[in-house]
């Protein structure tokens, strides 16, 4: 059964929606701070990924990701630490060139030797002793704004809010690559909902953006995931998630 993530009220529920965003962005000190850290970090990012040839991360992106990833808890209670810069480095540039497939939305990535789980494997080598979705699932939305930063409070809000069953629960390990349980699934068919979110709505939330005057609005006019995981994080109340059999 497929889950679809829609906006309450269709498109004309996206003014809420973006309201939702500003507030993140603008409005509340703390979640005001980690907008700053993910527009930092997604420039730096793009500047790398766009380049015509297969460069090696710079330093400075490689210091912003570790910032980034300490300030967003890692290293904090039982969360991974945020490994050395070599560690960071040799994580993103193995991960480039499934990076740029997920930030051009590709639909082939997941059926694709599994390329979404094999990404976030990847990444998951900036960090020390991870186990868990979360700090991957960070590290490829600060990276390219395309999947949603799955910690606590945005799990808690898919899976208790709006019903998406599984994702609330206090631990998800990050599933193996080829896996075929229920949590691997449920981060691959994620995905999947982002692009057919943005899809339906991607160009009135980008002109509300805009209109709101949304701080940094044309990063996040490029950023489905990221939009969502702020909408998420504050508890997901212009969102729910509609079931499709098939």
């Amino acid at each position: 059964m497929a889950h679809q993530i829609e906006i309450i009220g269709g498109i004309d529920g996206v003014p809420a929606f973006v309201k939702q965003v500003k507030r993140f962005a603008k409005e509340e000190p703390n979640t005001a701070q980690y907008h700053r850290d993910f527009i930092e970090v997604w420039r730096l990012a793009q500047t790398w990924l766009d380049a015509d040839v297969a460069l090696l991360a710079t330093d400075q992106l490689v210091l912003e990701v570790g910032i980034a990833l300490a300030s967003w808890g890692a290293g904090q209670k039982a969360a991974p630490c945020v490994g050395g810069s070599p560690d960071i480095a040799a994580a993103l540039n193995a991960a480039r060139p499934k990076l740029l497939r997920l930030r051009a939305g590709d639909p082939k990535l997941v059926a694709d030797n599994d390329g979404l789980l094999c990404l976030l494997h990847l990444i998951a080598g900036a960090m020390v002793g991870n186990t868990n979705v979360t700090y991957p699932t960070k590290l490829a939305m600060l990276l390219t704004g395309q999947y949603v930063g799955l910690d606590n409070k945005v799990r808690v809000t898919l899976g208790r809010q709006l019903r998406w069953e599984g994702f609330a629960k206090t631990q998800y390990l990050l599933p193996a690559v080829g896996a075929d349980s229920a949590d691997a699934t449920r981060v691959r068919e994620l995905e999947a909902a982002i692009r057919a979110f943005w899809h339906t709505y991607g160009t009135a939330v980008q002109a509300e953006l805009v209109h709101q005057k949304v701080p940094n609005s044309d990063v996040l006019a490029q950023c489905p995931g990221r939009l969502l995981d702020m909408v998420l994080f504050r508890g997901g109340q212009s969102l729910q998630v509609v079931q499709q059999l098939g």
